[in-house]
């Protein structure tokens, strides 16, 4: 990736707990003062992805397939449907990385909520990306994302990042209006290939001592793209 690529960065914010003469006690979140008229809405929690004239009307049955896709995943199933097909999209990514390509905010955004979801353990998936693109600093300043959850072994986990976290129809939603960008095949087929490997050796202790090693990785990756040591 050329280093002209945009940076992601989340803006770091605050709460503030207020005693106000009319309406009592009042929590309000703030954040640093951005450029407004820079502002831009790269995606949505509701489908809504960048040059879009609007939020999709998403069908049954485009969520049905969707949720399929997702399921073999959870399963181990490999997404593309062969191991063949897997190998090719290794290579593919291996061609792309030897390439020095400079990516727009857009594509960076989408791929990085795409990145979100192989990051977390398929557990969460952070969009509804909107900030502004500081040219100088050649960073997206993301304000107020929202994070969806869902973990098929805890159905009964509901809004566990807030009122606007969808849990598993907002992961659905994402992936049935995104299109994959190079960059995504990049930053994602990392997580692929150790998940393959790890489904072949995958016996006892060695399971479960390379998944704690693949979450560590996946962690320190997630802070590499979002340009620092942040937690989430």
């Amino acid at each position: 990736v050329d280093k002209r690529t945009p940076r992601v960065d989340v803006l770091d914010c605050s709460i503030y707990n207020l005693n106000d003469h009319v309406l009592g006690k009042v929590s309000t979140l703030v954040e640093p003062r951005i450029d407004h008229n820079k502002w831009h809405k790269w995606n949505a929690n509701n489908g809504y992805v960048d040059g879009m004239d609007a939020a999709p009307d998403l069908s049954e049955a485009a969520m049905e397939e969707t949720e399929k896709l997702l399921k073999n995943m959870d399963l181990g199933a490999i997404e593309e449907g062969s191991e063949d097909e897997e190998d090719s999209t290794s290579d593919q990514s291996q061609s792309l990385a030897r390439q020095e390509i400079v990516y727009t905010p857009s594509e960076v955004a989408q791929a990085f909520s795409h990145f979100s979801y192989w990051a977390t353990g398929r557990k969460r998936l952070i969009c509804d990306l909107q900030g502004v693109h500081d040219e100088k600093s050649n960073i997206i300043k993301l304000s107020d994302p929202v994070i969806h959850f869902y973990d098929h072994r805890r159905e009964s986990r509901r809004n566990v990042h807030g009122a606007t976290d969808k849990g598993s129809k907002g992961i659905k939603m994402f992936f049935v209006t995104h299109e994959c960008n190079k960059l995504c095949f990049q930053t994602i087929n990392g997580f692929k290939s150790a998940n393959r490997r790890a489904r072949q050796r995958a016996t006892g202790d060695n399971a479960h001592q390379g998944a704690t090693r693949n979450r560590g990785d996946s962690q320190r990756k997630l802070r590499s793209f979002l340009g620092g040591e942040k937690k989430l």
